[in-house]
């Protein structure tokens, strides 16, 4: 028959394994939490990085839609792209009722006119 002391030696050394599993637990979740933090610094520079270049105009942009560059929400593009929509409508219709008067369809001028369109 065992006695306390013996049991107490032998559920100790049951939990030995377990003690060498916690600690390598506890070392992972360490590491994990300090990627974790070099993580979230690394996405915090990139995006003032990000934010930095926003305000440069792009080297690559026309200098005409220069004066339209406005880095916080790009509200000075929204009149001009709207101007050019509303301009290639516009187009669109006035060629739509041209071409009705001759019986014709875009789809029509689209297929005619496709080797000329396609050189612009």
């Amino acid at each position: 028959m065992n006695t306390w002391k013996e049991d107490i030696i032998q559920k100790e050394n049951s939990l030995k394994p377990h003690e060498e599993k916690l600690k390598i637990l506890n070392s992972l979740k360490e590491k994990l939490r300090k990627e974790s933090e070099k993580s979230l610094k690394i996405e915090s520079k990139l995006k003032k990085d990000y934010l930095k270049k926003l305000e440069e105009i792009p080297p690559n942009l026309p200098k005409e839609l220069e004066l339209y560059w406005k880095h916080e929400d790009f509200s000075g593009f929204t009149p001009l792209l709207n101007a050019i929509t509303k301009d290639t409508k516009g187009r669109m219709n006035f060629l739509e009722r041209e071409l009705g008067k001759k019986d014709k369809t875009l789809d029509w001028f689209m297929e005619e006119f496709k080797k000329e369109i396609e050189k612009k």
